[in-house]
């Protein structure tokens, strides 16, 4: 999957190997079409970004973290 995010845009450096996290806006973007796609819907509305800092924040730091996000 890290393969086919940076084909896609995502530098590889917004990506957290050791966790596979990522918050970068293509990542986003194609985590949300895959979702209304598998959903067979057209819009969300929320999406919600689970424990972030629990899969970025031990291995970045705070400044880091709180720029990706």
């Amino acid at each position: 999957m890290i393969k086919s995010l940076i084909e896609d845009g995502v530098p590889e450096d917004s990506i957290v190997k050791k966790s596979g996290h990522c918050l970068h806006p293509v990542f986003l973007r194609r985590s949300v079409e895959e979702s209304l796609q598998r959903l067979n819907l057209q819009t969300l509305d929320i999406v919600y970004i689970h424990n972030p800092y629990e899969a970025q924040g031990p291995f970045n730091t705070d400044n880091v973290f709180f720029d990706r996000l």
